[in-house]
């Protein structure tokens, strides 16, 4: 049997760009993006990273506004940490 190892699915990606606390241009513009994703885990993923990477979420300020209104109450929340880091960034 070989054993191999899944590639990340986007959502893992997205999460991986948070775990590192930084992104590049290109990443950061693939956060923004993904938060208007179809799929609720990779705007979930996307906001859960604006939360860690507080420089991309500065330029992020009016995808998340608009991700405070998602279907999805995950996404919904997780946008209101990553503004609120914006506004008191040491809580």
């Amino acid at each position: 049997t070989s054993t191999e190892v899944p590639l990340p699915g986007p959502a893992e990606s997205l999460r991986k760009i948070g775990e590192r606390g930084r992104a590049t241009s290109a990443e950061g513009l693939l956060l923004r993006t993904s938060l208007a994703d179809g799929d609720a885990d990779i705007r979930a993923a996307a906001a859960w990273s604006l939360t860690q990477v507080p420089a991309v979420a500065q330029s992020s300020i009016a995808d998340l506004t608009k991700a405070l209104g998602d279907a999805d109450h995950v996404v919904r929340g997780l946008a209101a940490i990553a503004l609120r880091k914006q506004v008191l960034p040491d809580r």
